[in-house]
């Protein structure tokens, strides 16, 4: 990505490339100097070959520049979420032990108590100011960095390049173990953009916009580098926002974008307006959408949709095709980088048209990930007899079309962010205040799952309040239950394992406590914090 990247900034420098709404925009040139800039001041502070850099942002351009520079320099950015905090931030900043973090000025306080929690005692944390208002009194101009950005010089060689060396670490939030940091390379980087510019037909005339967070690979990798791979622009918003959404995509000439999660069940919900058939969208990406909603965006919204399937471990690994071939509700055909099958159990493929584990081996060099950090033994498992195991259950048609039937892990997925049971109970439980507690998911309205635990109490005592009060210094918005169930038993197997699968078809039963819809929001929380204290 570097190489192209550098390349357009010589060849198309006043082309512009990177827009943030309501901010700033850099051409191919200007947004290489500021790669530049940006790598130089980490080298001021001793980042090299094999170091790792934590970033703890949201959606600025900072971001951007400071994984690349990261990159340039033979180093690994880790994209952390924000909203992390606690237990689960600390045990992501003990396995990846970065030497310098990144973060927001209003989360600083929990970025060093994870740090000291982690004992990552010689971690520099570096705090940019908040994004207000866009002017220069808002930007990393003002902040502790500016000094090196000014000081340093900008001539910094580049690392040499080495297809083994990870450029970025990838946390996802895991199943029913603790989350694990995808080791993802240059190749499999540019592997990633190359498809999804490929798969949607991206040209230079193309506006890309995304309001999803930078610290997943679909804003990342799939929109932003997609846009270098392609020679077009990216737009990116700080957030998604139902109210906001159509007037950005219109003012920003948007033809493309993506939806994820609960975004199109929540833009379905509103009110018709005109706006909202003022785009320039030729092609939207839908992922997840059931049939239904998927010929609804079409109709409604006047634009094609097309759907994947894909995971952080891997990449997009299914598409349905820009013909409209597809038929609805299916995530599509394998690429020609991959070879898929579904097997049961014990690996032996399922027939035709029964549900299967979708397994995955790369036809090209590459064009996967390098395992897990640190985690050999999950790299293995994952991998075994040489298939990489998705843990998600599919079924095919005669025609070959794939379709999604549902988890064959016990995560649960609430707006975008998949959250790892284990470390959910493993907080609750470091509470002491409940003596057993499980973590499962309830089907929401608006397509993916709410949060839900089962506790039993220590000493039979419900102390609910006291829970949430805990939990709220504890984790991010999006892990925080909804329902809170109180149990004096388990239903369990011989081998004494919860038996989950009775709770979760129980789903929201009489006596439960109810956070209510906005659970799982910022603004869900801070009600929350304001109702308990």
């Amino acid at each position: 990505m570097l190489d192209i990247l550098s390349e357009r900034a010589v060849r198309q420098p006043h082309r512009r490339w990177l827009s943030m709404v309501d901010g700033r925009s850099f051409t191919f040139s200007e947004a290489w100097y500021q790669i530049l800039r940006f790598a130089s001041a980490l080298k001021t502070f001793g980042i090299g070959e094999g170091d790792t850099v934590g970033i703890s942002l949201r959606n600025r351009e900072e971001f951007v520049f400071l994984w690349f520079a990261a990159k340039y320099l033979g180093a690994a950015g880790v994209p952390l979420n924000p909203e992390l905090k606690g237990r689960i931030l600390s045990g992501m900043l003990g396995r990846s032990r970065p030497k310098i973090v990144f973060v927001e000025e209003d989360r600083r306080s929990s970025m060093d108590e994870a740090l000291a929690q982690a004992l990552v005692t010689d971690a520099r944390t570096i705090a940019l100011p908040q994004w207000g208002r866009m002017d220069e009194a808002c930007s990393v101009e003002t902040s502790e960095f500016h000094p090196f950005l000014d000081a340093a010089p900008i001539e910094v060689p580049p690392a040499s390049p080495d297809p083994m060396q990870p450029v970025i670490i990838s946390f996802t939030s895991g199943t029913t173990g603790p989350s694990k940091g995808i080791l993802g390379t240059a190749p499999h980087v540019g592997a990633t953009a190359r498809i999804n510019a490929e798969q949607q037909g991206f040209t230079d005339d193309d506006v890309v916009y995304t309001c999803l967070p930078l610290f997943h690979s679909n804003a990342l990798i799939s929109a932003t580098c997609a846009t270098i791979y392609a020679g077009c622009e990216v737009v990116i918003s700080r957030r998604f926002s139902a109210s906001r959404f159509w007037r950005e995509v219109v003012d920003y000439n948007a033809t493309t974008l993506s939806f994820l999660g609960s975004m199109i069940a929540v833009l379905l919900a509103r009110e018709p307006e005109p706006i909202e058939r003022e785009h320039r969208l030729r092609l939207v990406l839908a992922v997840p959408g059931t049939a239904a909603q998927i010929r609804e965006l079409s109709a409604r919204f006047g634009f094609q949709t097309v759907s994947a399937y894909g995971l952080s471990d891997m990449g997009i690994v299914l598409w349905t095709d820009t013909q409209g071939r597809a038929p609805a509700g299916s995530c599509g055909r394998p690429i020609d980088d991959f070879e898929v099958m579904l097997v049961d159990d014990l690996d032996a493929p399922v027939a035709l048209g029964s549900v299967g584990e979708l397994i995955i081996r790369p036809k090209t060099m590459w064009v996967a990930p390098g395992g897990y950090l640190n985690m050999p033994e999950e790299t293995l498992k994952s991998w075994r007899n040489w298939w990489f195991h998705s843990g998600d259950l599919l079924k095919q048609d005669q025609a070959g079309w794939y379709y999604f039937v549902d988890r064959k892990k016990e995560a649960i997925r609430r707006r975008g962010e998949n959250i790892s049971t284990l470390e959910l109970e493993d907080v609750v439980h470091s509470s002491k205040l409940v003596e057993e507690c499980v973590a499962y998911a309830i089907k929401s309205d608006l397509g993916d799952d709410d949060v839900a635990i089962a506790v039993i109490w220590l000493g039979g005592k419900e102390r609910v309040d006291d829970l949430l009060r805990y939990l709220v210094a504890e984790l991010p918005s999006y892990a925080m239950p909804r329902y809170i169930r109180t149990v004096t038993e388990f239903e369990r197997t011989g081998t004494e394992k919860v038996q989950r699968a009775g709770l979760v078809s129980d789903g929201v039963i009489d006596g439960m406590w109810d956070g209510g819809p906005l659970t799982g929001t910022v603004k869900g929380m801070d009600e929350l914090v304001q109702r308990i204290t």
